[in-house]
């Protein structure tokens, strides 16, 4: 049996994935316990394996790709809908590789997004979502997943504190002011 670890922070919906395949595999990943996304990934032994240190992406959010993400979100829902209205999973008869990757890039929409009235239209979509997070192998790595009641607002403070626009600016001025002193020395 295939055993590995895996460097992550909660919730991220790309080691979901990751960790629902190797349940229905029986591969063994272990979660690194101690891992600090922004501290962890930026140690020397982390860049040694990873050089990157790349386990994350922030998207800018506004108003007007918010509406059009929704318009997005309605296309892609609908489609699914459709080749679902006579199947129970994507591929087959049973779950796939295909089904944990899709249900897991709706999970946070299915959690914070897609509220009752956004969900009405897509019945197919919403029996195999609950079909798929209520099978032991899901509900292993994400627990049991309550649907959104009220669709989620865009927050600009949370946000800015998020990814890391609520910090301190003298901080930051220290750093660009270090760095120029370093850069004569090398």
């Amino acid at each position: 049996m295939a055993a590995g670890t895996l460097y992550t922070y909660p919730e991220n919906f790309r080691a979901q994935k990751i960790l629902i395949a190797a349940k229905y595999s029986g591969t063994q990943v272990t979660v690194a316990n101690d891992f600090k996304l922004g501290e962890s990934n930026k140690n020397e032994a982390f860049l040694k394996k990873f050089p990157l240190g790349k386990v994350s992406i922030f998207y800018l959010v506004s108003v007007r790709n918010t509406e059009r993400a929704k318009e997005d979100i309605k296309k892609a829902l609908g489609v699914l809908n459709t080749v679902l209205r006579t199947r129970t999973f994507l591929v087959g008869e049973r779950v796939s590789l295909a089904d944990i990757v899709v249900a897991c890039d709706l999970l946070m929409l299915y959690k914070m997004v897609l509220d009752p009235a956004f969900r009405q239209p897509y019945q197919n979509t919403n029996r195999w979502f609950t079909t798929l997070v209520n099978q032991p192998e899901f509900k292993a790595v994400l627990g049991s997943v309550v649907l959104c009641e009220k669709m989620a607002q865009f927050d600009a403070k949370k946000f800015a504190e998020l990814s890391g626009g609520g910090k301190d600016k003298g901080g930051k001025k220290e750093k660009k002011e270090q760095q120029p002193k370093q850069q004569p020395k090398v």
